[in-house]
């Protein structure tokens, strides 16, 4: 997977019902950032930071969906394009990317966290999400799957935003994020 916000991976188990007509069951893991956030890398210590970030955050959806075949009679087996759609629970899981501690006699001190030392700090928020999307399995053989997918995700929480950046000088937090889908392009393989 592969979006504006970085990358991802799923797994999926699809079940043929006719000729045109499957069910997908799809599980899948992938980044979502503040589309204001900019990474710098420097290039005097190798590492790479970016200004205002505070948290991480991981969307993990399972979704059961539908997926259509088009012009089955119109067009050759090696080229079969579908249309698809699904809804089901979303997990998003808050790491923080950096500990803020005010200092009431300058700016705040700032702990850069590891990823994977992250993971281990985060906490779960649950919502209900979909996608709805548009692709195409590529070669003659059936039993091999190959194509790539277009998918539009709506993870939207409805709880309220969760802290996504703070303001350098004063520490304070100045944005909250809530809508965690957009467009993904999913490469697809497996065996039919």
């Amino acid at each position: 997977m592969l979006s504006n916000s970085g990358f991802g991976f799923g797994l999926s188990y699809r079940r043929q019902y006719t000729e045109d007509l499957a069910g997908q069951v799809t599980l899948s893991v992938s980044e979502s950032k503040e589309d204001k956030e900019v990474e710098y890398y420097d290039p005097y210590t190798g590492s790479s930071f970016v200004p205002g970030k505070l948290n991480r955050f991981m969307v993990i959806p399972l979704n059961l969906g539908v997926q259509y075949r088009l012009f089955r009679e119109d067009i050759v087996d090696t080229f079969r394009p579908y249309l698809n759609a699904g809804i089901g629970p979303t997990m998003i899981w808050e790491m923080p990317f950096a500990h803020v501690t005010q200092n009431p006699s300058g700016p705040p001190t700032v702990d850069q966290v590891e990823f994977f030392n992250a993971i281990s700090q985060g906490t779960p928020h649950f919502t209900a999400g979909g996608f709805i999307g548009a692709g195409a399995y590529f070669g003659s053989q059936q039993s091999t799957i190959l194509g790539i997918n277009i998918r539009y995700y709506i993870n939207y929480l409805f709880s309220g935003g969760l802290p996504s950046q703070y303001n350098p000088a004063t520490g304070e937090t100045t944005a909250w994020k809530s809508s965690f889908g957009g467009f993904y392009i999913t490469i697809n393989i497996g065996m039919g």
